[in-house]
């Protein structure tokens, strides 16, 4: 089986994503930067329009990742919000079955959740 590479792994997981939305504005810095290559192309060595091409390309990748990330981002953190409550009720019923007292449910208990059933 192919194994993902870590950046691709990373674009899986809400951490990764999360980074794609601020980035944005960066893409608009390159563009912004393609178009000055592409002033420079027509007045003067070829070799400008090689830069403006790696400029707008990498405004591509930029603008693409922020558009999948805004898109995607509400779904992983739905999926990572119904493991969590199932693995809440999940030990609830396990509990209750062994006649354990109620456990509190804070953020941090939560967040231990979430890292264990999210992240395997």
């Amino acid at each position: 089986m192919y194994e993902l590479g870590s950046f691709a792994r990373l674009q899986c997981t809400r951490a990764g994503l999360r980074g794609g939305i601020p980035v944005a504005p960066l893409g608009l810095a390159y563009f912004a930067t393609g178009v000055a290559c592409a002033g420079m192309a027509q007045t003067g060595d070829g070799w400008w329009y090689l830069r403006m091409a790696v400029c707008w390309w990498t405004t591509l990748k930029l603008i693409g990742n922020a558009l999948y990330a805004t898109v995607i981002l509400p779904t992983v953190r739905a999926q990572e919000n119904l493991a969590v409550r199932r693995a809440i009720r999940e030990e609830q019923r396990v509990a209750a079955n062994e006649d354990q007292p109620r456990q509190v449910w804070t953020r941090d208990r939560r967040l231990q959740l979430t890292r264990k059933y999210v992240t395997t």
